[in-house]
C-alpha cells in the first residue's frame, strides 16, 4: 500500500508541475526524481514540449517574415498615394498614377 501511496504522490506532483506551468513555458520537466516506470513518460512529455517549441518558433519566424513582406510594399504605396493626393496637376498626378501601375504590374498585382 505504501508503494502505491508513493507511487501515486509521484504522479500527483508531476501534475502539479505541468499544471502550474503558464501557457508559454516550454522548458523540460525534471525528471530526474521519477521513479523508472514514470521516466519514459517524463522523457515524451519533453520531447513533445521540445517538438511544440521548435513548431512555434518557426511559425513565428514565418509570421514575422510574412509581416515584414506585407509592411515593404505597403509603405511604398502609401507614399505614392500622399504623392498623389499632394499633386499639383493633372500631368503629376497621371505620371503617379502610370508610375504606380508600373509598380503593380512588375509585382503581378494589377
Amino acid at each position: 500500500m505504501a508503494g502505491i501511496k508513493s507511487g501515486l504522490g509521484t504522479i500527483r506532483s508531476l501534475v502539479k508541475e505541468i499544471r502550474s506551468r503558464s501557457p508559454d513555458d516550454l522548458s523540460s520537466i525534471p525528471i530526474g526524481n521519477l521513479p523508472r516506470d514514470l521516466s519514459p513518460l517524463g522523457q515524451s512529455i519533453n520531447q513533445l514540449l521540445s517538438k511544440l517549441e521548435h513548431s512555434l518558433t518557426a511559425e513565428r519566424r514565418f509570421s514575422d517574415d510574412a509581416a515584414h513582406q506585407l509592411r515593404t510594399p505597403l509603405a511604398g504605396l502609401k507614399l505614392q498615394l500622399h504623392m498623389l493626393a499632394e499633386a499639383d496637376t493633372e500631368s503629376e498626378r497621371q505620371a503617379l498614377i502610370d508610375d504606380l501601375r508600373r509598380r503593380m504590374i512588375g509585382r503581378h498585382i494589377w
